[in-house]
This record gives C-alpha cells, sequence and structure tokens, in this order.
C-alpha cells in the first residue's frame, strides 16, 4: 500500500483540476514503475505557506521577493552607493572637486556640532550651509588623510522611495564623531546629495 506525500507552495495555489492530475499521473508512475495497484495507492497533495518554507537560510517569500527586484532597482542600489562612497573620499581627502561632483547644487547642509569636538555640549540652534560655503570650508582645512587619520566613515542603512534615497551614515573625522543623514535624489538618471543633515556625538553602538 503506497504512500506518496506531496509538499508544493500554496502560492500560486493548485486549482483543483491541477491537483487531480498530479494525483493522477504519480499514480500512474507508482502502477508502471512498480506494479503497484492504484487502488491502494495513496496521494496527499499538502500546501504550506511560503512563509512557512525556507531554502538557503531564507524563506520562500523573500526569495521571490528578491528574485523579482528589477533591473533598475538593482541599479539604483548601486549608483547610490557610489554616490556615498565617493563622499566618504571626498571629505577624508579633502577633495572638493569631486564633493561638487556627489552634492546637488542647490544642496543645504544642516548640522550641530560644537566649535571643539572635546565639548558634549551641542549647541542650541543648527549651523546651516548652502553648498558653496561647506565646499569652502573643506578646501581650507587640513583633511583627515593629511592629517594621518584612517578612512572609517560607512553606511549604517540605506532606504529608498522611487525618486528619493536616505541614508545614514557614520562619518569619524577630525576628533568628531559625526551621524550623517542624507538626502539623495535622482534627477535625469543621477544620483546626488540634495540634503546633508549632521550631528556629532552619536556612536552607533555596532557596525553596519
Amino acid at each position: 500500500m503506497p504512500y506518496v506525500s506531496i509538499k508544493i507552495t500554496s502560492e500560486p495555489k493548485a486549482t483543483p483540476g491541477q491537483r487531480e492530475q498530479l494525483i493522477a499521473m504519480v499514480t500512474d508512475a507508482l502502477v508502471v514503475t512498480l506494479d503497484k495497484d492504484p487502488q491502494t495507492t495513496f496521494v496527499v497533495i499538502e500546501e504550506i505557506d511560503t512563509a512557512s518554507w525556507g531554502v538557503g537560510g531564507e524563506t520562500v517569500t523573500a526569495r521571490r521577493a528578491r528574485a523579482k527586484r528589477s533591473p533598475e532597482a538593482d541599479s539604483d542600489a548601486r549608483a547610490i552607493t557610489r554616490v556615498i562612497e565617493s563622499y566618504f573620499d571626498g571629505i577624508y581627502r579633502g577633495d572638493v572637486a569631486l564633493l561638487r561632483e556627489v552634492f546637488h547644487p542647490s544642496a543645504r547642509l544642516i548640522g550641530f556640532a560644537p566649535a571643539d569636538p572635546r565639548d558634549a555640549a551641542l549647541p542650541e540652534t543648527p549651523g546651516f550651509r548652502g553648498l558653496d560655503e561647506y565646499l569652502q570650508a573643506v578646501g581650507s582645512r587640513v583633511s583627515p588623510r593629511d592629517r594621518g587619520e584612517a578612512m572609517a566613515s560607512r553606511i549604517l542603512s540605506v532606504q529608498r522611495d522611487g525618486p528619493l534615497a536616505f541614508v545614514r551614515a557614520f562619518v569619524p573625522m577630525l576628533g568628531y564623531a559625526y551621524t550623517d543623514h542624507l538626502l539623495l535624489v535622482r534627477e535625469a538618471g543621477r544620483w546626488r546629495i540634495a540634503q546633508k543633515h549632521f550631528v556629532h556625538g552619536l556612536w552607533p553602538s555596532k557596525p553596519a
């Protein structure tokens, strides 16, 4: 008395006709291959939710969602990462030309940081800068690289909503421990930083 158990995912759901066909084909295979009596051959079909079926360390739900990601989404993710990495490199080397490439011409910078990084108290009001004023300040200071500092900036999180992307990054340099909140916009297929919000003194608890 053979007993065959078949497990399939519940999405897409098998129709009654597909179930009947599957049971008939499996029964016929046992009859032809093993000479089994079809009247005593049992075939059971069990449907399992995709969130309860794991393959390779992730659920079928997650695997299917990842497989459906469009090439455009993957391209955007890579482009955003390149922009942020160029931003990290630009502030580390004091490369004003590179920073001007990654920032939108209308970019605004808003932040809370004391004049002395050893001062634990943040100013009561934020500092506001336009892009040109910011780049002038970068170009006039000794860069972290020339000070002999290691480049330790890293991305903490990325969220993309269509033509907008929000990046949270940790940027330690010049004695400061900056947490940056960067708003990127995609314009004519190009991603650039439109806003930079930063605060000193919030060390992340663990690496990204």
